[in-house]
């Protein structure tokens, strides 16, 4: 008898609550905050507005997103997204592109060994700290904010990273520069996806 009230009362309970609407902020994203500060909740908050603003379900490969402060942002095994960016929201969204890029190319990764096998043919001195599967991302990257942002702001924010990020200022200023020529190789092998093509 104890068991069949437990369920009716959790049946009953799930019938008052409200369907999950997709157009909820953060209803496809399950985003959650490792140590809850100011800036995980601003970031958060940020992150839970673009999906409010724009329509980013054909770029989402995975919908598990943490925040954590002074963490490296990376996308494995969980996507995990630094504050860094909590008062510049168009970098954060370029950050979250990223991320969600490392988990498409998991998905497509006969497609992406050969884009690198064309990378290592035409870039063959790269600079050493910089990867060839970054050269591909950052250029799904630079895609997805043309394509959310427009070129404009897509271009202010691929400047700021080539002057500013320590990490790949090479890697941006070759999206930049060879954006036509990295296009016609993503295309050709089939990696980019439906929105972007």
């Amino acid at each position: 008898m104890k068991y069949l009230m437990i369920l009716i009362f959790l049946l009953l309970s799930g019938c008052t609550s409200a369907p999950l609407d997709i157009q909820t902020p953060g209803a496809y994203l399950n985003i959650s905050e490792f140590n809850p500060d100011k800036w995980t909740a601003m970031t958060r908050q940020n992150l839970e507005h673009f999906l409010q603003v724009y329509d980013l379900s054909p770029l989402l490969f995975t919908n598990k997103v943490n925040i954590q402060s002074r963490a490296l942002n990376h996308a494995h095994p969980i996507l995990t997204l630094n504050t860094n960016f909590a008062e510049h929201p168009q970098k954060l969204l370029a950050s979250f592109i990223h991320e969600q890029f490392h988990w498409w190319a998991g998905k497509n990764q006969i497609q992406f060994r050969q884009v690198l096998k064309e990378l290592r043919k035409i870039y063959p001195k790269k600079p050493e700290n910089e990867t060839y599967i970054h050269l591909a991302i950052c250029y799904l990257e630079y895609e997805g904010l043309i394509f959310y942002l427009g070129k404009s702001s897509a271009n202010k924010i691929l400047n700021e990273f080539i002057a500013k990020d320590k990490l790949r200022p090479w890697i941006y200023s070759v999206v930049q520069k060879d954006y036509s020529n990295l296009k016609v190789i993503m295309k050709r092998n089939g990696l980019l996806p439906t929105p972007l093509t």
